[in-house]
């Protein structure tokens, strides 16, 4: 890279800036109702150049905003077709449309920034990685491409991502990303090739006209005396319960899976799906499940903030051979019918013990769980699992999640409600 002190920079004296990429969808479908939102996700990292800034360069009619950078061969559309004599082809498809609906166009300027090799420790777990997302509205010249029903594949054409015009990541405003940034002669750099070395991945997605979406539930949350909840033909309870209570608030019966591999639509990031989502598709039991404890709860210092026992996290997934079966028992199945609630109650005297003295929160994390209309329990195969033609590869999950806070007080070990 150039000194950054210099008044002028020749373009012809720049090394190309070379880049890791990496392309995916956000999610497998694209949901042409607008109801799920659709993004083209990069992660970007800068290969082995020594400039020690961070760097900004407009995303705005670059190789990062899609629709420019199909116009204009940096990326490349096709469609994926299977046939019984070309069951992998592809087809290239037509672009004129797009290159003279977005000829007109112009969109506020956006900046991404680039942490340079030496700076990138701190997001180790990261991989250094600089995650970008341009979403895909339905009523896009983009979209209008798109026909339901078909399979399509983004991915770069070529490895020359074109020329960019570089700044310091200090001059791009942070109170303001979409405005022009003050590119005074010592911080402007010109004219930058960009180079993709190596690059990866593609965003593969069919689009389907409306995904199915399950009926809502009501989850709420509060603690019982041991006289409301002691049963008397067991052991006393020492203390208060917390009681979760679930209610299909839709018209139609489901069954909903409680505990094992959980599979419905996940959001993926640059190189794997995100475990952050707050839905957890794997084997986490849910807050239902008999053999779920606190597992789905996270406590808070009510004073402070501060996460005390936060929720499970999920494991590392194991290596599978072959196609594993996507069908759930029928006994990891609960029915929920329209405005009848199903309860349990969760003993909190070993999940407290141990902690300070004061005041504290309990919060329900989000959970994800597979779902179908109706009560399929009876139509199980005779393996014990779900129906086959009860399996949608494409399905949202039913989301378990509450607004209640639990607010209680601990003294002497002893759980007092406020």
């Amino acid at each position: 890279m150039a000194d950054s002190t210099s008044t002028h920079i020749d373009s012809n004296t720049l090394e190309p800036l070379r880049v890791q990429t990496q392309l995916k969808s956000r999610y497998i479908v694209f949901d042409a109702s607008g109801r799920l939102p659709f993004d083209i996700v990069f992660g970007l990292r800068r290969r082995s150049d020594s400039d020690t800034r961070n760097i900004s360069f407009q995303t705005t009619k670059s190789f990062l905003d899609v629709p420019y950078a199909l116009a204009n061969g940096i990326l490349s559309l096709h469609e994926l077709r299977t046939s019984a004599t070309s069951p992998k082809e592809r087809v290239e498809l037509d672009l004129s449309c797009l290159r003279e609906a977005i000829a007109d166009d112009e969109p506020a300027l956006k900046y991404i920034t680039l942490p340079s090799k030496s700076n990138r420790t701190a997001i180790r777990g990261q991989m250094g990685v600089t995650e970008y997302r341009y979403r895909v509205d339905p009523g896009s010249p983009l979209a209008s491409i798109f026909e339901s029903g078909k399979k399509y594949s983004i991915g770069l054409a070529r490895r020359s991502l074109g020329t960019h015009s570089w700044i310091e990541s200090g001059q791009v405003p942070s109170s303001s990303p979409s405005s022009t940034p003050s590119m005074t002669p010592e911080r402007a750099i010109e004219h930058c090739s960009l180079v993709s070395n190596p690059h990866g991945g593609f965003a593969v997605f069919t689009v389907v006209r409306n995904l199915i979406w399950p009926p809502t539930v009501e989850t709420r949350m509060r603690l019982l005396s041991p006289q409301i909840c002691g049963d008397p033909n067991s052991n006393p309870i020492d203390g208060p319960l917390l009681q979760v209570t679930v209610t299909n608030t839709g018209s139609e019966i489901i069954s909903m899976q409680t505990r094992g591999q959980q599979r419905f639509l996940s959001p993926w990031g640059p190189f794997q799906p995100e475990s952050d989502d707050g839905l957890n598709a794997g084997r986490r039991p849910c807050i239902l499940d008999p053999s779920s404890t606190t597992a789905n709860l996270q406590l808070v210092d009510a004073t402070t903030g501060s996460i005390i026992r936060d929720s499970a996290k999920p494991g590392v997934c194991g290596l599978t051979s072959g196609r594993p079966d996507p069908r759930p028992h029928v006994d990891q199945l609960v029915i929920l019918r329209p405005d009848v609630a199903i309860s349990r109650e969760i003993e909190l005297d070993r999940w407290v013990r141990g902690l300070d003295k004061g005041k504290y929160l309990i919060r329900l994390t989000p959970k994800g769980c597979w779902w179908h209309f109706g009560d399929v329990k009876s139509e199980s195969d005779h393996d014990g699992k779900v129906s086959k033609r009860c399996i949608i590869a494409k399905q949202t999950p039913v989301v378990l999640e509450s607004d209640d806070e639990v607010k209680f007080e601990l003294i002497d070990g002893r759980i007092v409600e406020q």
